[in-house]
């Protein structure tokens, strides 16, 4: 619940390297070791585009729907409800590399990878 800047973390760190800075040589010696947060590279940086579905009446409007693609989870469909009338906000979750990531692609392209790997959701998205 921290989100990606940290802000929580950073704020405990600074606390703590204040608290430490207040003690005498002394105190700093027999003191626990210091609150710090280990942070790593990002190594599998991801993209998004937002897709509207529309469920059909009779599917659960009140749960989140996720799936990956079969071609080796190369893009993940995360779909959470955005009000009580059935509708979801669903993001593609890819590489920035990944062509369907590029600004503007192609409608019928994207329907065609909806039809072949998502094809439970392919109908439920709009043109």
């Amino acid at each position: 619940a921290d989100g990606s800047p940290r802000t929580v973390a950073n704020a405990m760190e600074q606390i703590e390297r204040s608290h430490r800075q207040s003690l005498s040589p002394l105190q700093r010696l027999f003191s626990p070791q210091p609150f710090s947060v280990t942070r790593y590279p990002d190594d599998n940086p991801r993209v998004f585009k937002s897709v509207p579905i529309a469920l059909p009446k009779d599917w659960p409007g009140d749960l989140n729907y996720s799936a990956r693609s079969t071609n080796s989870s190369r893009i993940t469909l995360e779909a959470l409800p955005s009000d009580a009338n059935g509708n979801l906000c669903a993001l593609l979750l890819m590489t920035p590399d990944d062509p369907l990531a590029k600004p503007n692609v192609d409608p019928q392209t994207m329907r065609e990878y909806f039809n072949i790997e998502f094809p439970q959701f392919s109908p439920l998205i709009p043109d």
